[in-house]
């Protein structure tokens, strides 16, 4: 079911005549839950970014983003990058405690 990156493979595609994806984008821009551009554009056919996917995933998981912090807890994720409030949240556990970063 998967190959060796992780991805999925010989999985037919969803067929679902009384849904439309635009029902999808709507649902996913409505509820915040996929991330969505400044410019109001939501583009499902792309890759997502290490940073959309945390925020895709904080919000899975209903958490963040975290606010009040002025330190970057991970040297590549400056203050003013857009998702760093998200990412700071991914990066702590539910106590707000630092997650231990293990370098490969």
């Amino acid at each position: 079911m998967f190959d060796t990156c992780g991805n999925l493979v010989n999985i037919q595609k969803a067929d679902y005549k009384d849904v439309s994806a635009k029902y999808w984008v709507t649902e996913a821009k409505e509820t915040n839950f996929m991330v969505v551009y400044n410019d109001n554009t939501f583009c499902p056919e792309e890759k997502l970014t290490r940073a959309e996917a945390v925020k895709v995933l904080n919000r899975l998981f209903q958490r963040g983003p975290l606010s009040g912090v002025d330190k970057p807890t991970l040297k590549d994720v400056p203050t003013r990058n857009w998702a760093f409030e998200e990412i700071e949240e991914a990066a702590r556990d539910i106590n707000t405690k630092l997650i231990k970063m293990e370098k490969n």
